[in-house]
């Protein structure tokens, strides 16, 4: 099959017709003829999918250097000096490696500057919010989290700020948003909205989180975003 530039390679192994298709590594690609190499423990039933790559056009940038970016949060967050705001906006594809495994330390300032899709590939945890770090989304602007495990998790001592965020499709069975921390919004009702539909419906915060003047839901349903308001 034809592969070309604007596609991406994914392989499945297949116990037997009945079984559930497992995800294999993919080793290399001939683009000239096709060919697809795997990583296989025995030989056996594979299926081999080509689907277009996903547009990216993400951003992300320190403080007001909008010269100089970063390919991935992590590298930004490496860069950053302490209490510095890190500042994201655009498409995030490519199986979320721009986000995969991000940590929000230094009491750093994550700022959604536009609106924002980030996209996992299912088996990947997206953003950790450290002790002292803070999440908002400047302008209007919408975070959109898909296809993580857990997609955000805010640790104590974090804090989701203004914003409206949508968690969809993320596949934790426990969690696909995690709140130990705390959720302040500003002034308003809608200061901060959170929408989920995710797998796990509920256990999306843990005991200690703290929802400052806020409309608390106790679960987020499966069908229908879930909502909460913080005013």
């Amino acid at each position: 099959m034809a592969i070309g530039e604007d596609k991406t390679v994914s392989a499945f192994h297949l116990e037997n017709e009945a079984a559930q298709a497992e995800a294999v590594t993919v080793t290399n690609v001939d683009d000239a003829t096709g060919a697809v190499q795997v990583q296989a423990a025995e030989f056996s039933i594979y299926a081999i999918v080509s689907t277009p790559a996903a547009t990216t056009d993400g951003k992300i940038w320190i403080d007001n250097d909008t010269s100089t970016t970063y390919n991935t949060i992590n590298d930004a967050v490496n860069a950053a000096s302490n209490g510095a705001t890190i500042h994201i906006q655009g498409k995030f594809g490519e199986n979320g490696t721009a986000v995969t495994g991000a940590e929000i330390t230094k009491n750093i300032t994550l700022d959604i500057a536009g609106d924002t899709t980030m996209v996992g590939n299912n088996n990947i945890d997206g953003i950790t919010l450290a002790s002292g770090s803070k999440l908002r989304a400047s302008n209007g602007s919408t975070l959109t989290m898909s296809e993580f495990r857990t997609a955000l998790t805010v640790a104590s001592g974090a804090e989701i700020n203004d914003g409206t965020y949508f968690f969809t499709n993320n596949k934790s069975t426990t969690r696909g948003i995690n709140i130990q921390g705390s959720v302040k919004g500003s002034t308003g009702r809608d200061s901060v909205i959170i929408k989920a539909n995710d797998k796990a419906e509920t256990n999306f915060y843990s005991g200690n989180a703290t929802f400052r003047k806020m409309q608390r839901l106790k679960s987020l349903p499966k069908h229908g975003l879930g909502k909460m308001l913080v005013h």
